[in-house]
C-alpha cells in the first residue's frame, strides 16, 4: 500500500518535531553564560548575593573603646593582651575584616579572657546585622539603653554580648559570660565610649 502525500508530509513533521536546534541542556539557565556566572545584561546579576560590607575604620583604641578601670571591675585579674589577634573563625576577627578593632585582656597564667570589638558600618548594613541578629541569638533589653539593642548567647563554653549604637557594632565575648548580666559591665563601657 502507498501512503498518500499528505499521511507522508504528516509524519515527517512529526518526525521533525521530536529534533531541536536549541542545544541547551534540560535545567539550563539561559541567562547564564558557560562560565556559570550571569549573562551580561541579564537580570540574574542584580540577584546575587551581596558582598560583604567594607566597614568604617574604626579609630578608637582599645583603653578608649573600654577602659582598664572597668575592665578591673569586671574582673580584677584581667589585664591587657598587647600582642592579641583574633582568631580567624571568631566574630572577632570578623569585626576586623569591616575595618574594626578587637581588644583582648586575660588574667595571668588562666584561661579568663575577655575580648572585645568594634566595627562601625553604614546604617544598611548595621541593619541587616541587626537583623541577623534576631534568627541567631536573644535579645537583651536590660542592655539598653546603654546601647540600642542587645543580644546574649553562649558559643561553647564563650558567652558572646552583641550591642548597637548607633551605626557601630559591638561584640564583647568571654568565658566568664554565663548569662547577659554577666556582660553588663563590659557592653554599658564600650557603649558610652560610643556615644
Amino acid at each position: 500500500m502507498v501512503a498518500s502525500g499528505s499521511t507522508v508530509a504528516l509524519a515527517t513533521v512529526l518526525v521533525l518535531t521530536a529534533c531541536t536546534s536549541n542545544p541547551v541542556q534540560a535545567g539550563a539557565d539561559p541567562d547564564r553564560s558557560s562560565t556559570g556566572s550571569p549573562a551580561e545584561g541579564s537580570d540574574s546579576a542584580a540577584t546575587a548575593a551581596p558582598s560583604q560590607p567594607a566597614g568604617i575604620p574604626v579609630t578608637l583604641g582599645c583603653d578608649q573603646i573600654v577602659p582598664l578601670a572597668d575592665v578591673t571591675r569586671f574582673d580584677p585579674a584581667l589585664t591587657p593582651l598587647n600582642d592579641y589577634s583574633p582568631t580567624s573563625d571568631s566574630p572577632a576577627a570578623t569585626v576586623v575584616s569591616l575595618q574594626g578593632v578587637a581588644c583582648a585582656w586575660a588574667a595571668a597564667g588562666g584561661s579568663d579572657r575577655l575580648e572585645v570589638a568594634v566595627a562601625q558600618m553604614s546604617p544598611a548594613d548595621i541593619e541587616a546585622r541587626k537583623n541577623a541578629m534576631v534568627s541567631e541569638s536573644k535579645q537583651v533589653p536590660t542592655f539598653i539603653p546603654a546601647a540600642d539593642e542587645g543580644y546574649f548567647r553562649l558559643d561553647g563554653a564563650t558567652g558572646r554580648a552583641d550591642a548597637f549604637v548607633g551605626d557601630y557594632w559591638i561584640v564583647a565575648a568571654s568565658p566568664l559570660f554565663y548569662e547577659p548580666g554577666d556582660a553588663q559591665t563590659v557592653v554599658e563601657a564600650a557603649a558610652a565610649s560610643l556615644r
